[in-house]
């Protein structure tokens, strides 16, 4: 019970207002359950001034004032100070390379970044995921992106957004159209209401297949899922106005989107609560 855990927390912090822990604690229930952004900067905050060298305090701060409180200045100074406290907090290291790469436009900077977050811990399987869009995208380092997916997928079979760009990668730069059916068959049965996945599955499917009516249907439950995909309701009015059209058609190759890039605390493929992904359990 959220409620209880919250009452209990309060009373330790009452009984116990030195201890740094207590507030992380309760800044990261805030944010989790409560979505009470302002009062865990709070916790945040204070829980630094107890500590003012804890790494994690730091990053899941940065954190909440990028991803909630739109403060990319306050985040960027947080991400920084967590690295100075902890050369080693791959979190942070993640984090700051989500802002050079969407805000400063720093690619290079955002590459170098996931890559130390790689190094300070190998297992972390985001780090790989974002790594690897950046390969792809910046360097054009395909078979090296194919490599970090590969990599997030082991430590992760259930990593739905990794098969899906893994996907993505297969059919846009590996000729492997194959590879990318598979990638997202395996994306949806992780993630049932992935709509992206369905929506690019299908337009493969078409393509390669000629699975007209599998298509069709595949299109629809893509828009009940998500009625604002464009590409997926492109896609349908395309397939419907060849499917009524007599005689041979002109090419109607669906158009597979690029995969939208995640931040690293939410995205369309993580069913999870947002705003957790990268918080440190309490």
């Amino acid at each position: 019970n959220v409620e209880e855990a919250v009452t209990e927390l309060n009373t330790a912090i009452e009984n116990d207002p030195e201890n740094t822990h207590l507030f992380f604690h309760r800044g990261n229930m805030r944010v989790e359950y409560l979505q009470d952004y302002k009062g865990a900067d709070e916790d945040y905050t204070y829980a630094l001034y107890l500590d003012p060298h804890n790494a994690r305090s730091y990053t899941n701060r940065a954190n909440l004032r990028r991803e909630f409180l739109r403060d990319n200045t306050g985040a960027r100074d947080d991400y920084n100070a967590a690295i100075l406290s902890d050369p080693n907090c791959a979190k942070a290291f993640n984090g700051r390379g989500h802002l050079r790469r969407h805000v400063d436009g720093d690619l290079q900077g955002a590459l170098e970044d996931y890559t130390s977050a790689i190094i300070a811990d190998p297992t972390y399987t985001r780090a790989y995921h974002n790594r690897a869009m950046l390969r792809a995208v910046y360097s054009h380092d395909y078979w090296g992106a194919l490599d970090d997916y590969n990599t997030a997928i082991e430590l992760d079979p259930n990593y739905a957004r990794a098969y899906a760009h893994r996907a993505h990668l297969k059919h846009t730069h590996l000729n492997d159209p194959e590879g990318a059916l598979e990638d997202f068959n395996y994306a949806i049965e992780c993630h049932p209401g992935y709509s992206q996945a369905y929506s690019n599955r299908r337009a493969l499917r078409l393509q390669y297949l000629n699975d007209t009516q599998g298509a069709l249907d595949d299109y629809d439950y893509a828009l009940t899922l998500d009625p604002l995909n464009r590409s997926a309701r492109q896609n349908r009015e395309a397939l419907l106005d060849q499917m009524h059209r007599p005689g041979p058609s002109p090419d109607t190759s669906p158009v597979i989107p690029p995969p939208i890039v995640p931040s690293p605390l939410s995205g369309p493929a993580t069913p999870a609560s947002p705003g957790l992904d990268d918080l440190p359990p309490p």
